[in-house]
């Protein structure tokens, strides 16, 4: 019984260790009003591993945002969920009314997409165009 005990206090004090090693991979919680600092985060970092991923309350959308030197801000919006297969043709609407340039991509299963959506201008009208689209998809 000790040997379990100590088993699972190891196990413990290693998983808490490998989720909080790097403060900046903690989860944040926020609303619409903190975009402007973790949008802008993102974007300052430079460190092309770096990514961000929002999820909305109370549902199982969630968008992921990566920024490219060379492309600019990547909104992706996975197609995974009945939830989030539903939106597909509002976000697809969305972008073709806002002229905004997305793809539809296909992930590595071969099954799942993703529509992203690439925005490249200055921080703050890659921002304003964020909360744009969590106001009037979500």
């Amino acid at each position: 019984m000790k040997i379990i005990v100590t088993l699972i206090t190891l196990l413990s004090i290693l998983i808490l260790y490998l989720l909080f090693k790097n403060p900046e991979q903690k989860p944040i919680l926020g609303n619409l009003r903190d975009f402007d600092k973790m949008i802008n985060n993102l974007i300052e970092s430079k460190n092309q591993e770096s990514f961000l991923i929002i999820q909305i309350s109370n549902s199982t959308n969630f968008i992921q945002f990566k920024y490219y030197e060379e492309d600019g801000l990547e909104i992706d919006f996975p197609l995974v969920t009945n939830e989030q297969k539903e939106n597909k043709d509002r976000i697809i609407k969305y972008c073709d009314d806002k002229r905004l340039n997305y793809k539809i991509n296909k992930g590595s299963d071969e099954i799942s997409e993703f529509i992203d959506i690439y925005v490249k201008s200055d921080t703050e009208a890659q921002i304003k165009i964020v909360k744009q689209i969590f106001k009037d998809i979500y």
